[in-house]
């Protein structure tokens, strides 16, 4: 008797499905290793070039090397990349050889659902871009700060008292009291001249952090502080200038995009694709309906989302009418405050010098000494207090409107 025996018939890969596995993975993104340590990030930054900067070349090298400048444009770049990708559903079945591809037209056509979402990645990208612009506004302020306190620092000038009371009292010209008084202003004047060289210090240190220094590299100044622009006529128009109203706006559309799209996502999507025969037959259409079930809640609190943002647009509105109008205030105060201690300053300086000169040659002359240096001390101080206030507020009432609309010229 013969016996016939059956081989199930063999499972071969149709090279459709290779063709199209390698067509799908040409457009990944392969993962690139880029580990790094402290020690390592240190060094890089360390690395950097150092050298004398103005203030145009300052805020350039900020923008182009600050952390957090450098973060949140890759952050811009990721967020308009983030759109979720396009799905194939494919399926080979073994025994009926055949291979079946579906697809959502209108996700493929950028409509309907993924449609939606990509109008939500869009507005994320431009939120994003909105964020950095705000963050180089605000660096470029803090440095135009800098550099005018800076320049604040070089007008005060700490009178120098070098006249030593005790040969004045072991000679019976100068009185204990008068002594002391003069010895206590010439620590003073040492004193305000370590807090005037402290000053500069911690300017240029956070100078050095604001354009992506080290302490290890090599950081001066050179040249003035930027030309600061009056008040604005129309303050209110000039008021919308600002890039902080300007993110808050286009976060109120991310809101306004994401309630779109939890809207679009209750609704039904359609799959479409042909199965196809691997050795005969008929091409048959297949189709497959996707039904949200309870998808109103995500649309519901998206929706609320929106309102919420409108009422943030509206406060950062309000904040930012404030802060105009405080700004504005504390100029003037600051203004008047720096005319007074600096006549004050101008005058107190020129008794001291007209007394030292005095007790050179006038044996009654060290009790007006006494009187003028400290006074002359306490001026200086108060002068070197009320410039640094107004040139900080100088700044900070030209950003209320907005200052600067873009980067500086050189």
């Amino acid at each position: 008797m013969n016996v016939r025996r059956h081989h199930p018939p063999a499972v071969r890969r149709p090279p459709a499905r290779v063709a199209l596995l390698a067509s799908l993975l040409a457009g990944c993104v392969a993962y690139e290793p880029a580990d790094v340590d402290l020690p390592g990030v240190v060094a890089s930054a360390q690395a950097a070039a150092g050298g004398s900067f103005t203030f145009v070349g300052a805020v350039q090298t900020a923008w182009r090397d600050n952390p957090r400048l450098q973060a949140l444009a890759a952050a811009a770049r990721a967020a308009g990349a983030d759109l979720a990708a396009t799905e194939l559903q494919v399926e080979w079945d073994g025994a009926e050889e055949s291979l079946t591809a579906m697809i959502d037209p209108l996700a493929l056509l950028r409509l309907g659902q993924r449609g939606a979402a990509a109008e939500l990645t869009a507005t994320r990208a431009d939120a994003a871009l909105a964020e950095l612009a705000v963050a180089r506004w605000q660096t470029c302020v803090a440095i135009a700060e800098a550099f005018l306190v800076l320049d604040a620092l070089d007008t005060i000038v700490v009178p120098s008292i070098e006249i030593e009371p005790q040969p004045f009292v072991d000679a019976g010209l100068a009185a204990p009291v008068a002594a002391a008084q003069v010895t206590a202003a010439r620590g003073a004047a040492l004193a305000e001249q370590a807090a005037i060289a402290a000053e500069r210090a911690n300017t240029l240190t956070e100078l050095r952090a604001l354009c992506g220094r080290t302490a290890a590299v090599a950081f001066t100044t050179t040249g003035h502080g930027p030309e600061l622009p009056p008040a604005p006529a129309d303050r209110p128009t000039a008021l919308l200038r600002r890039p902080d109203l300007a993110l808050a706006l286009q976060q109120y559309r991310v809101a306004d995009a994401a309630f779109r799209t939890a809207v679009a996502e209750q609704y039904p999507s359609v799959m479409l694709g042909p199965e196809i025969p691997l050795r005969s037959g008929m091409i048959d259409p297949m189709a497959i309906v996707r039904i949200p079930i309870g998808a109103d809640g995500p649309a519901a609190a998206a929706r609320d989302q929106r309102d919420a943002a409108r009422a943030t647009l509206t406060g950062a509105y309000l904040t930012a009418e404030a802060e105009a109008a405080i700004a504005a205030q504390r100029l003037e105060a600051a203004t008047a405050a720096w005319h007074a201690r600096r006549a004050a300053a101008i005058a107190t300086q020129a008794a001291l010098a007209q007394a030292t000169i005095a007790v050179q040659t006038e044996v009654d002359a060290f009790a007006p000494l006494a009187e003028a240096a400290p006074m002359a001390i306490r001026e200086t101080m108060e002068h070197r207090e009320t410039a640094l206030a107004l040139a900080r507020a100088r700044v900070r009432a030209a950003a209320a409107y907005g200052w600067p609309t873009e980067e500086p010229a050189r």
